[in-house]
C-alpha cells in the first residue's frame, strides 16, 4: 500500500473509509482494510477500479477508464479526500468517455449484487458536454434480468452526484436492495430519455428507462444527515413502487425542473408524468420526513415541489415544512392524485404561481391532507385561465376535488389571489362527478383558521360546491371577490353543500359586488339543488360578528345574500350581530346587512323571507323576528369594537357648590 505524504489526510480520510463500513454493520459483505492509494499527478488521471478493494482517491480530477462492475458476492470501495489547505480540493471522478449515443458504457458504476461504497467525493458525469451523456450508477438484480438472490447494497457518504445523465443513481428492479446516502448532493443531473409525441404534443413518455435525473428507486431508500436536491432536469426523485424512501435530516429540493416542450404536456398511466420536477412518488410508495424540507423555485407543469400518484407522504419533524416560489400549473407546490399527505409540524406555503390551470400551490384529488400542526398559506396566485381546455381555472392557494382537507391546529390563508376567469382567492372545494365515479370533498377546520386580505373574481377567499366546516370558528378580513358581478367576498357557497360553524365567527371589511361577505346559491349548474345552506351549531359559543362588509349592487347584501333554495340557520343561543355594512356605491351606498331572495330564506326561531334586512344588533333578538329594519334598543348604540349594541353610559352629573361652613379664622397670637 502506498501512503500519501500527508499522513493526516490520509489516516483522517482512512477514518472516513471505516465509518462507511458501520453503515452496513449488519451485512456480510465489508469493505477491505488494506487500502490503495491512487493520487491523481497530472490531472485527470486515468484509473481502473477493481473489484475486491477499497481505494482511497486523492484530491484532484480522476477519469475511469472503464465502468465499475459489482456483481454477487464483490466488493468495491472508493473514498475520496475532501480539504482545504495546501494542496487545496476535491476528489472528483469524472464517468468514462465512450462512443457516443452508447450511455450503458459511460456509467461510473453498475451493481448486481454485493457491496459498493462511495464516499467524500464528487461523481461527475458529462451531461451538457459534447458527449451523449454518461455518468452515475445503475443497480439491477443481475446482469440478465434475473433474480440471483442476493441484494444490492449501495452505500454514499458525503457525495455529490453532479451533471449525470440520464440517472444520478437508479435502481431499476432490485426490490430488496439497500440504498442508503448520508450527507449527499444532487446538482445538475439531467434526464433525457422522454419526448412528446409530434401530432398530439401534450403526450409524453418515456424513451428509456423510467425515472429521474437524481434518484430512482425500486427499494428501500435512506437518506441521513442533510440531503440536497438542486438543478436537475427532469425530476430529482422517482419511486414508482411501493417502497419507502425515508429523509432523517434536514432536505432541501430547490430549482429543479420538468418541463417538456410543449407546456400543455400531461401523460397517463405507463406514460411519463410531466409533473414532479422535485420528488415523484406513486404505486403505493411512501416517503417519510423527519426532519426539516424545503421545497423552493422548482418549475414545471403540476406537483413541481412534490406530485404523488397513489402514494403516501408523512412530515413527522416538529420543523417547519416550506414550499416556497414554486411556479408550474396544476399545484406547482403539490400535485396529489388518489394521495395521502399528513403534516405533523408546521407547515409554510407561500410565493407558488400557476400560470395557468388550477390551485396557486396545491392541487388535490381524490386526496387526503391533514395538518396536524399550524398551517400557514401566504402569497400563493392562480394566474386564471389561460389554456383553451382548462376546466379547473379555481383556487388561488388550493383546488381540492373529490378529497378532504382537514386542520387540527390553527391555520391562516392569506393574500392568496386566483386571478382572470377563475375563482376561490384562497380555496376553491368541489364534489367528483363523472358517469359512474361519485366523490364528495370536505373543508375542515378543528381549531380557530382565519382568512386575511383573499382575492378572486367569485369567492375571495372560498368557493365551495363541498362541505365546509369551522368547527372552531373562523376570522374572516378584508376579503374580496373582484370580478365586476363578483360573489361573495369570503364565501361563495353553491350546489348542495352547507357552510358551518361551531364557534365564534368574524366578517370584517369583506367586499363583493353581491353579497359583501357569504352568499348562498344553489347555482346555475345545480338546478335541482335545495341543501345549500350556511348553518350556526347553536352552542353558545357559536356566534357571529358582520361589519364593515361592502356589497357594490344595490340589494346586493352587503353582508349576506341568499338566493333562491338557499339558507342560512342562525343558533338563538349566541348573538349574531350586524353592524355597519353598506349595499350601493358612493353615495347612494345604504346599510342593508342581509338580501335574500324569492324561495331563499334564513332563521333564528320562525322564517324570514324575500327581501332586504338593515339589522343593528343582534339579528336573533325578539325585537327584530319579522323585521326588515331593527335598530338597537332604546337607550343602546352598536359599539365596533364589542360588535354588539351596548348602553349608553349615563352623563356624570356637575359637582354641586360646596355647603361646608367657612373654616373660622386661625386664632391670633396672644398679646398681638
Amino acid at each position: 500500500m502506498q501512503i500519501p505524504s500527508n499522513n493526516n489526510a490520509y489516516w483522517g480520510c482512512l477514518l472516513l473509509l471505516s465509518s462507511l463500513c458501520c453503515f452496513t454493520a449488519a451485512a456480510t459483505l465489508q469493505c477491505p482494510t488494506d487500502v490503495i492509494y491512487l493520487e491523481s499527478v497530472a490531472p485527470p488521471t486515468l484509473i481502473t477500479l477493481k473489484v475486491g478493494n477499497s481505494y482511497l482517491l486523492g484530491p484532484g480530477l480522476f477519469v475511469l477508464a472503464n465502468t465499475g462492475e459489482v456483481a454477487a458476492d464483490e466488493v468495491l470501495c472508493v473514498t475520496g479526500q475532501d480539504r482545504s489547505g495546501v494542496p487545496a480540493g476535491v476528489t472528483r471522478l469524472v464517468s468514462p468517455l465512450s462512443p457516443l449515443g452508447d450511455n450503458s458504457t459511460q456509467l461510473h458504476f453498475t451493481q448486481y449484487g454485493g457491496l459498493l461504497q462511495v464516499g467524500n467525493l464528487q461523481l461527475q458525469g458529462r451531461a451538457g458536454s459534447s458527449s451523449s451523456g454518461g455518468g452515475g450508477v445503475l443497480i439491477k438484480r443481475s446482469k440478465d434480468g434475473s433474480d440471483d438472490g442476493q441484494a444490492a447494497t449501495f452505500v454514499a457518504k458525503l457525495v455529490t452526484f453532479k451533471s449525470n445523465s440520464p440517472r444520478a443513481v437508479a435502481n431499476d428492479d432490485d426490490t430488496t436492495a439497500s440504498l442508503t446516502f448520508a450527507n449527499c448532493a444532487f446538482i445538475d443531473n439531467v434526464y433525457d430519455t422522454w419526448g412528446c409525441d409530434e401530432n398530439r404534443g401534450w403526450f409524453c413518455y418515456f424513451l428509456g428507462p423510467p425515472g429521474a435525473a437524481g434518484v430512482t428507486t425500486a427499494s428501500n431508500v435512506t437518506f441521513k444527515g442533510s440531503t440536497v436536491f438542486r438543478r436537475n432536469s427532469w425530476g430529482a426523485l422517482y419511486a414508482a413502487s411501493p417502497v419507502t424512501v425515508t429523509f432523517e435530516g434536514s432536505l432541501l429540493v430547490a430549482d429543479n425542473t420538468k418541463q417538456p416542450a410543449y407546456r400543455n404536456a400531461m401523460a397517463f398511466d405507463d406514460l411519463t408524468s410531466t409533473d414532479g420536477a422535485g420528488l415523484f412518488a406513486s404505486g403505493a410508495a411512501h416517503l417519510l420526513f423527519l426532519g426539516a424540507a424545503v421545497f423552493r423555485n422548482n418549475t414545471g407543469a403540476g406537483g413541481c415541489g412534490l406530485a404523488l400518484r397513489g402514494a403516501k407522504a408523512t412530515f413527522q419533524s416538529s420543523r417547519t415544512v416550506q414550499f416556497l416560489a414554486n411556479r408550474g400549473s396544476y399545484g406547482p407546490a403539490i400535485n396529489s392524485y388518489n394521495a395521502s399527505i399528513a403534516f405533523n409540524g408546521p407547515v409554510l406555503v407561500t410565493g407558488n404561481t400557476a400560470l395557468w390551470g388550477a390551485g396557486g400551490a396545491l392541487y388535490l384529488e381524490f386526496s387526503d391532507v391533514t395538518f396536524n400542526a399550524a398551517a400557514t398559506v401566504y402569497n400563493n396566485t392562480l394566474n386564471g385561465c389561460t389554456v383553451d381546455f382548462d376546466d379547473g381555472c379555481a383556487g388561488g392557494a388550493m383546488w381540492i376535488q373529490g378529497s378532504h382537507v382537514t386542520h387540527n391546529e390553527l391555520a391562516t390563508y392569506q393574500s392568496n389571489v386566483a386571478r382572470a376567469s377563475s375563482f376561490g382567492g384562497a380555496v376553491a372545494i368541489f364534489p367528483y362527478a363523472f358517469g359512474s365515479k361519485q366523490a364528495n370533498s370536505s373543508f375542515t377546520a378543528n381549531k380557530m383558521v382565519a382568512f386575511i386580505g383573499n382575492e378572486g373574481p367569485i369567492g375571495g377567499a372560498i368557493y365551495t360546491e363541498s362541505d365546509v366546516t369551522f368547527a372552531a370558528g373562523a376570522q374572516f378580513i378584508s376579503n374580496s371577490a373582484t370580478a365586476q358581478d363578483g360573489s361573495g367576498g369570503v364565501v361563495h357557497v353553491c350546489g348542495n353543500s352547507t357552510l358551518a360553524f361551531g364557534g365564534p365567527v368574524t366578517f370584517r371589511n369583506n367586499s363583493a359586488s353581491r353579497g359583501g361577505a357569504v352568499t348562498i346559491t344553489p347555482g346555475a349548474w345545480w338546478p335541482n339543488a335545495t341543501t345549500t345552506r350556511m348553518v350556526f351549531s347553536g352552542s353558545s359559543s357559536s356566534s357571529s360578528c358582520w361589519m364593515g362588509n361592502t356589497a357594490t349592487t344595490a340589494a346586493g347584501g352587503a353582508a349576506l345574500r341568499i338566493e333562491a333554495y338557499g339558507s342560512a340557520l342562525f343558533g338563538t343561543t349566541a348573538p349574531h350581530n350586524f353592524g355597519s355594512n353598506l349595499a350601493g356605491s358612493g353615495n347612494s351606498a345604504v346599510e342593508q346587512d342581509i338580501t335574500v331572495l324569492d324561495k331563499g330564506w334564513f332563521t333564528c326561531n320562525s322564517r324570514s323571507f324575500a327581501g332586504s334586512f338593515s339589522i343593528e344588533g343582534n339579528v336573533c333578538a325578539a325585537r327584530c323576528a319579522g323585521k326588515a329594519v331593527c335598530k338597537c334598543p332604546f337607550g343602546q348604540v352598536f359599539v365596533p369594537v364589542q360588535c354588539s349594541c351596548q348602553r349608553i353610559a349615563a352623563a356624570s352629573p356637575s359637582p354641586k357648590p360646596s355647603t361646608s361652613p367657612k373654616p373660622s379664622p386661625s386664632p391670633k397670637p396672644c398679646g398681638l
